[in-house]
């Protein structure tokens, strides 16, 4: 529930719900001619702030949800009942937290001027207002008060929530973050490297077209994926023939081994090499057949043994840490506010005891 609330979409569905209430004829409402249908058990839910909050006021909410999420779907009443069943209480939860948060605004005297609401409603409704808002079936009027009530939410909210987040995160709260994961999060060196490999039965010629590849690559004649294609057609100086007659020229995936998984060889090639480079053509011994192989490594990057660094991941940790403090002061500033309005679930809970069921398919 908190995160909805939180949540620019979930306030921006906030003010749609508020329209849903005001406008009949709603086309989502009840369940429609065919079979099967909705049946709603209508009564009061909860109070909040001496507003009635009933269950047609919960539907309406999960209908205009409903009908932005699974557009496809709106005529089809067992997939709108099962939406029901699954989000109605979270659904109710939100409308009487967004009643609280209107009640503690206007306690506060909160100060939306009309400049604010005109600006949201461009930005919301695009700069021709009133043609869009025909479009959409909403008078000005409405718009503005769920403008009004949208940004009354989103400044509540970061005043009391989000402003007290941001104080939790000091740099020294980073950085403790940073030496938990990094205690966490050690990994070996490790290499992501390419392999060209060029063999031929005559090694003379494999050395020749190898050292034709290196030439290829370190003066960038051409991308490695054309390498082995423009190879072939060149000739060789040995036997006058295209190296494609003999010579066999691969590109191997890209790999990412760490030190137990990579052979002496491999990471003695590896070794002097900086990221984005290539070694000379290596003669080494097939270990399948013992022919003679001539290898060019690339080196894409060489990831040193520890913890990513701070400055790769501080951002991203911070984050996470604003998204936990976030959470936990809006869970406090809702509880809060509960409290000082005297919100009690006792009658929901005692109705659910007794097997109420706001919806039933029939």
């Amino acid at each position: 529930m908190i995160k909805y609330l939180v949540s620019l979409a979930l306030l921006s569905s906030l003010f749609y719900t508020m329209h849903l209430s005001a406008v009949g004829g709603d086309p989502f409402l009840f369940g429609r001619e065919d079979a099967p249908h909705i049946l709603v058990n209508n009564r009061i839910l909860a109070t909040a702030n001496g507003k009635p909050i009933s269950v047609i006021d919960v539907m309406k909410k999960m209908d205009m949800l409903f009908y932005k999420q699974y557009p496809q779907y709106t005529s089809n009443a067992m997939a709108r009942f099962q939406f029901y069943k699954m989000h109605w209480k979270d659904v109710l939860e939100d409308l009487i937290d967004k009643e609280l948060i209107i009640a503690d605004a206007e306690e506060n005297k909160l100060d939306i001027t009309h400049g604010d609401i005109r600006k949201e409603m461009e930005l919301v409704f695009g700069p021709n207002i009133i043609m869009n808002l025909d479009k959409a079936g909403i008078t000005f009027d409405e718009a503005w008060q769920m403008v009004k009530d949208d940004l009354t939410i989103r400044r509540m909210v970061g005043y009391k929530a989000q402003l007290k987040a941001f104080k939790r995160i000091t740099p020294l709260v980073v950085r403790n973050a940073y030496d938990e994961f990094a205690a966490k999060n050690v990994h070996p060196e490790e290499w992501h490297y390419q392999v060209i490999s060029i063999r031929d039965q005559d090694s003379v010629v494999g050395a020749e077209a190898a050292n034709a590849a290196h030439q290829y690559l370190v003066h960038k004649q051409g991308s490695l994926e054309d390498l082995s294609a423009t190879l072939a057609k060149r000739t060789s100086l040995t036997t006058n023939k295209p190296f494609g007659e003999t010579a066999k020229i691969t590109v191997s995936e890209l790999y990412k081994h760490n030190e137990k998984e990579m052979s002496p060889a491999y990471k003695e090639a590896l070794a002097s090499l900086e990221p984005n480079s290539y070694s000379k053509a290596i003669s080494q011994k097939s270990r399948s057949d013992k022919s003679t192989v001539f290898r060019i490594f690339l080196l894409l990057d060489h990831l040193q043994a520890g913890a990513p660094p701070f400055q790769k991941v501080d951002n991203t940790l911070k984050q996470q840490l604003l998204n936990s403090a976030m959470d936990e002061e809006t869970t406090a500033y809702l509880k809060t506010l509960r409290e000082h309005y005297h919100v009690h679930e006792s009658g929901l809970q005692e109705l659910l005891a007794n097997g109420f069921e706001p919806f039933v398919l029939k």
